[in-house]
């Protein structure tokens, strides 16, 4: 078969949309202005963003106030974590926060969350089933007085899970009504919802520190953005994580959906720019790229999903077939994202795989791109049951805009002659 180039790491990241590479290009030669200064340079910035935050609003379904950018999906999942522990603290200083994530998540939320408990911060790391999912029931059960946060992936950036964040939402919001009625609340919210340190003798020792808004709901959604609805209002969250490079814009800039009222501080100080949450000068190019990548993304979305899910769907009944010793990963029927794939081949290392395929053309991963330079065993596939060597030994394909049916013929080609060979 003659040899091609075929990407299937779409996970990690995705090529700049050449129209979208061609819109930024003004923003770094000609409209070049700090959008904080009175000129006309500085205007044309300021509107540039304003454009796109609009774009953002429109793809999120909320007000244009709610949509932070920041340098990248890792800065926003620290924002809504160490932001909503910031801003708890300065209210309620001896109070201890209680977080309740999955042992699935991203790293950027997992080791956030791992730093935050060096410094007394308490964690519930929830099991999921051998698919990946998330019980509802078991955050529910969670949740407790000093609960101030759930942080739930909305997909799997390694093996596509799709939690059922709406569910989740319906307990978060169960547990708030049930909160709301503790009497000694009132106070303690007040200072939150103000952001400012007041005198917090009476809150700060008491038995039930609680916010009237807690627990807050905040999901990753780097994943989910190309094939999945991401209306904040529909998903009943308070906080949404989102990233420019998963959706064929640049690397370099993400963003936080933070719903009006909820009570997360800044970590990072300076000129107070997106609306304070995150100080720096606003990266226009990069935010101009995003604002087009995210409107291109909600246009595509439902066309672009069904014609992925038939792929992948060819892809995985091919594997098995010709690989049988093969074993999907994560969803065996449903809840998968529609580009994702990930495999378990027992018995051969997964980076010998890798490289086999390299040269032969083809990029796969094991896993997170994060941490895949060095050899470690994935969390994620040890939570779903497998152990430390077979976590090893597992590929991920991950599907994009331009995948064909030819290139997932001459992967599958490649694929069984290198296992053939290597048994």
């Amino acid at each position: 078969m003659r040899k091609r180039r075929v990407y299937l790491d779409h996970a990690s990241s995705t090529s700049v949309d050449t129209a979208i590479f061609d819109f930024m290009k003004p923003y770094f030669t000609d409209k070049y202005g700090n959008p904080g200064g009175m000129h006309l340079f500085g205007q044309e910035a300021q509107v540039a963003i304003d454009d796109s935050r609009d774009k953002a609003a429109r793809f999120f379904g909320c007000d244009f106030s709610e949509i932070v950018f920041t340098g990248s999906a890792t800065e926003a999942n620290n924002l809504a974590i160490r932001g909503i522990v910031k801003n708890t603290l300065l209210a309620i200083p001896n109070f201890i926060p209680h977080i309740v994530t999955s042992k699935i998540e991203h790293s950027s939320v997992l080791e956030t969350l791992r730093d935050l408990e060096r410094n007394g911060v308490e964690v519930t790391y929830l099991d999921v089933n051998g698919e990946g999912f998330v019980n509802p029931d078991n955050i529910a059960n969670a949740i407790k007085d000093t609960t101030i946060l759930i942080s739930i992936m909305y997909a799997s950036n390694e093996i596509g899970t799709i939690q059922p964040i709406q569910k989740i939402s319906q307990v978060v919001l169960n547990a708030r009504k049930n909160f709301s009625k503790t009497p000694k609340l009132s106070k303690a919210a007040n200072i939150m919802l103000m952001g400012r340190v007041e005198n917090h003798e009476e809150t700060s020792h008491g038995k039930e520190p609680l916010l009237s808004g807690a627990p807050y709901f905040h999901t990753d959604a780097v994943q989910a953005l190309n094939y999945l609805d991401c209306n904040v209002s529909r998903l009943g969250v308070d906080m949404l994580t989102f990233s420019g490079h998963k959706i064929y814009g640049p690397k370099g800039i993400g963003g936080l959906y933070v719903k009006k009222n909820t009570p997360i501080a800044s970590i990072i100080t300076g000129g107070k720019q997106e609306m304070g949450f995150r100080s720096g000068t606003e990266n226009v190019p990069y935010i101009v790229g995003f604002g087009m990548a995210v409107e291109i993304a909600g246009n595509m979305r439902i066309a672009e999903t069904v014609r992925l899910e038939k792929l992948r769907d060819y892809f995985v009944r091919e594997v098995i077939k010709r690989i049988p010793s093969a074993k999907l990963n994560g969803p065996q029927k449903s809840g998968r994202l529609a580009n994702n794939a990930n495999f378990l081949f027992k018995g051969f290392p997964a980076n010998n795989l890798i490289i086999a395929l390299d040269r032969e053309g083809i990029a796969v991963s094991s896993g997170a791109t994060c941490t895949i330079k060095t050899v470690v065993s994935s969390e994620t596939l040890m939570a779903i049951g497998l152990d430390k060597e077979e976590a090893k030994q597992s590929l991920r394909f991950t599907f994009g805009r331009g995948t064909t049916e030819k290139d997932l013929e001459y992967v599958l080609f490649n694929l069984e002659d290198i296992v053939n060979k290597n048994r």
